[in-house]
């Protein structure tokens, strides 16, 4: 939000008020999204993603297939 507010060609409150009005219709929507339980099964795919991935790399780094060092880059996005 900082840095969307840093246009220097209007006052800064006027442009405050424009992005905390962005903000509350974002929140409107998380929060039907949430109703819905639709975020829900959005944020548990990731998760499950993330977490197969993670015990991938734990299994090689088990198994000796790999080192501490490659499974820390590996995990890195």
């Amino acid at each position: 939000m900082n840095q969307r507010s840093s246009r220097a060609s209007r006052p800064r409150v006027y442009v405050l008020v424009l992005l905390l009005r962005r903000e509350a219709e974002t929140v409107d929507l998380t929060i039907r999204l949430v109703s819905e339980h639709a975020l829900t099964r959005v944020h548990r795919k990731i998760f499950k993603e993330v977490h197969g991935r993670l015990f991938e790399i734990w299994e090689k780094y088990d198994d000796d297939d790999m080192t501490t060092h490659r499974a820390g880059t590996d995990h890195n996005p």
